[in-house]
C-alpha cells in the first residue's frame, strides 16, 4: 500500500504535474472572471517550470546529495567486501525474448561500476537487486566480465528500502556469512546514496558507498573551474535535460525525507 501511495504522490507532486496543475487552476479562476488570480496562478505555472528546467536547480537539488561521496574514487582504491550490492533502476527495457540485449537508461553506470569493482577483486560476488530488470541485469554484468556463479538474485523488491531489506535476509542467509555481519560495497547513483546508507543502516547492514552517476557535480565541478562567469551562465540555461534532472532529484529528496521522518 505504502509503495503504492508513494508513486500517486509524486504523480501529483512533481514540477510537470504541479506546473499543469496551476495552468488549470489559471484557466479556471480566469473563466470564473478573476483576472487577477488567474495571472498569478499562470505565473507560478510558468516560474515552476522555468526554475527546474535551470541548471540553478539541478545545483540546489544535487550538490547536498552528491558532494559527500566526491571525489569519486577509482574501482581499485576501494576496501575488500563479502559482496558487491547492486540496487536496481538501470535497465530501462523489460525482459523480452525478441530483443537480443538490455536497454540502459540514465541510471546505467550503477552496471558497469558493480562490474569493475567485481573485476577489481573487491568481493566474489555481486548481488542484483530489484524486480524489474533482473534478466537484464544478469545478462549486462556477463557481459562485462562478472560469471553467472558470481551473481545472487533478490527477485521480490520493487523500491529501495525492500532492496535492503531482501538484500540483508539473503545475505544473513548465506552459509559463509554466518556469525559475522557481512560488508557490502554499495553500488547506486551518487544522488540516491545519502538515502540508500540510511536505509542499509537501519537493515543492520555492513555497507561502503560507492557511488557513481553523479548528475549535479560534474557541471558544477566544470562550471567553478571555469569562472565565475560561466558558473552563471550554467545556472540560467535552461532545457529538458536540467528539467528531467530536478525532476529525479526532487523526487529523491522527498523519498529520504520520508525515510528520514518514518
Amino acid at each position: 500500500m505504502v509503495f503504492h501511495i508513494g508513486r500517486i504522490v509524486w504523480a501529483l507532486v512533481n514540477p510537470l504535474s504541479l506546473a499543469g496543475m496551476l495552468l488549470l487552476a489559471s484557466l479556471l479562476f480566469l473563466w470564473r472572471k478573476r483576472p487577477r488570480r488567474g495571472f498569478w496562478c499562470a505565473a507560478a505555472s510558468l516560474g515552476t517550470l522555468a526554475f527546474f528546467s535551470s541548471g540553478l536547480a539541478v545545483w540546489l537539488l544535487g550538490m547536498p546529495l552528491e558532494s559527500p561521496y566526491l571525489p569519486e574514487k577509482p574501482a581499485e582504491e576501494y576496501p575488500a567486501a563479502d559482496a558487491i550490492l547492486l540496487l536496481g533502476g538501470s535497465i530501462g527495457r523489460v525482459d523480452s525474448p525478441e530483443l537480443a540485449y538490455p536497454d540502459f537508461n540514465s541510471a546505467a553506470d550503477r552496471v558497469w561500476h558493480a562490474a569493475r569493482l567485481y573485476r577489481a577483486g573487491k568481493a566474489p560476488a555481486v548481488i542484483i537487486s530489484g524486480t524489474n530488470d533482473l534478466g537484464s541485469t544478469s545478462l549486462a554484468l556477463s557481459h562485462l566480465g562478472v560469471p553467472a556463479s558470481a551473481i545472487l538474485v533478490d527477485g521480490k523488491s520493487r523500491n529501495t528500502a525492500e532492496n535492503l531489506q531482501y538484500s540483508a535476509e539473503l545475505l544473513g542467509g548465506e552459509e559463509r556469512f554466518r556469525g559475522r555481519k557481512p560488508r557490502v560495497l554499495l553500488v547506486t547513483s551518487a544522488w540516491h546514496m545519502r538515502r540508500s546508507m540510511l536505509l542499509a543502516r537501519r537493515e543492520d547492514v555492513d555497507a561502503v558507498p560507492a557511488p557513481c552517476d553523479y548528475l549535479a557535480a560534474p557541471h558544477f565541478i566544470s562550471a567553478r573551474d571555469d569562472g565565475t562567469r560561466t558558473a552563471v551562465c550554467e545556472a540560467l540555461r535552461m532545457n529538458t535535460d536540467n528539467l528531467f534532472n530536478s525532476s529525479i532529484l526532487l523526487k529523491e529528496w522527498i523519498g529520504w525525507l520520508q525515510k528520514k521522518l518514518f
